[in-house]
């Protein structure tokens, strides 16, 4: 594990002015990654509600939703009449709300409301048993909303003379799709010696690229798998390759890989951050989109923030695995993001 840590750490501190390392270039394997107390938890494997909520509980934060979707709840919240109304509506509609279970849920909104105004937040947190979502009134996403009706339409016009795209106004469209064009391995050019693509000046970037390497395949059961996803179809979660060692090697390509933009933070503190790559699919051309782009990153960190489940050690015990065995489980505060 420490030489594994040690090549991810190599691949992090990748800059443009150094040799490109990172997992699948640079003798780093291609399945290479960061301890789960390191990274952010891997959302099907390795977390889960536990221990589970009780459907009361489930009631409570759907109540809390839906009260916090209300124009100015966290003013309203402290009225005496409004609460009051909506305590009324809340058990007329709700058969599983109890006395103590209002007085809970009405505690939290305050908490929530004070949060949201004390500390100048332009979210909450919701449905946040374990894991949670954050959601915003509209004005936050007013800026890019409006930055992205101004430059879309370009885009449109131009896809649409080059044939790329059959467009009609009312068709909902996946405009820039970056599994469109992925690095293919073997085929891509790559510039694993350094250097970054000029978004000013794309092609004159590749002079010095090599074609990308293809990685060495140890899924030594892709046919027999692929068959049991063709015979359960989809989702078909849960399934894998006969050797369970095996089975973090099917969570990577050897043939191709998406391929993310490159993001920098401009100053030292906040979250305004800049596009310092090509985002695939994107011309650089289209710069009011890159920079809708930007700020629609920008807003959307400390709701991230507050949603991924930060890994924690201890993920990987029997439990955890889903390997359920003779050693019972003992990690269970460990499963959701609140636990201590």
């Amino acid at each position: 594990m420490t030489e594994v840590t040690e090549q991810v750490q190599t691949a992090l501190d990748n800059t443009s002015h150094s040799p490109l390392r990172v997992p699948g270039f640079a003798s780093i394997p291609i399945h290479c990654g960061l301890p789960s107390n390191e990274r952010f938890a891997h959302g099907v494997v390795e977390w889960r509600q536990a221990p589970a909520i009780t459907a009361r509980e489930l009631t409570m934060v759907a109540v809390m939703n839906h009260l916090t979707d209300r124009p100015a709840w966290y003013t309203k919240i402290f009225g005496d009449e409004v609460v009051a109304e909506w305590k009324q509506e809340t058990f007329d509609t709700t058969p599983l709300m109890s006395e103590k279970a209002w007085e809970w849920c009405l505690k939290e909104l305050h908490d929530k409301a004070v949060d949201l105004r004390e500390n100048l937040q332009i979210h909450i947190r919701v449905l946040d048993t374990g894991s949670c979502v954050c959601k915003a009134d509209a004005e936050t996403l007013d800026s890019p909303s409006a930055a992205f009706r101004g430059s879309v339409p370009t885009l449109l016009e131009e896809q649409h003379e080059q044939r790329v795209l059959d467009w009609q106004p009312e068709t909902v469209l996946n405009v820039v799709d970056p599994l469109l064009f992925p690095l293919v391995y073997g085929r891509s050019l790559v510039l694993t010696d350094g250097g970054q693509v000029d978004l000013d000046n794309v092609l004159d970037s590749y002079q010095d690229a090599t074609l990308a390497p293809k990685p060495y395949d140890r899924r030594v059961n892709s046919q027999s798998l692929q068959e049991e996803i063709d015979s359960l179809g989809t989702p078909c979660w849960g399934i894998g390759p006969p050797n369970g060692d095996e089975s973090e090697f099917y969570h990577w390509s050897s043939n191709y890989q998406c391929l993310p933009c490159e993001v920098e933070f401009l100053y030292d503190l906040g979250t305004e951050v800049q596009i310092t790559s090509y985002i695939n699919n994107l011309h650089p051309a289209h710069k009011g989109i890159y920079q809708a782009i930007e700020k629609l990153i920008s807003i959307t960190i400390k709701p991230w923030n507050d949603c991924l489940v930060k890994g924690q050690s201890g993920w990987d015990d029997q439990f955890n695995q889903g390997q359920l065995g003779p050693v019972p489980p003992t990690n269970h505060h460990l499963r959701g993001r609140m636990g201590e």
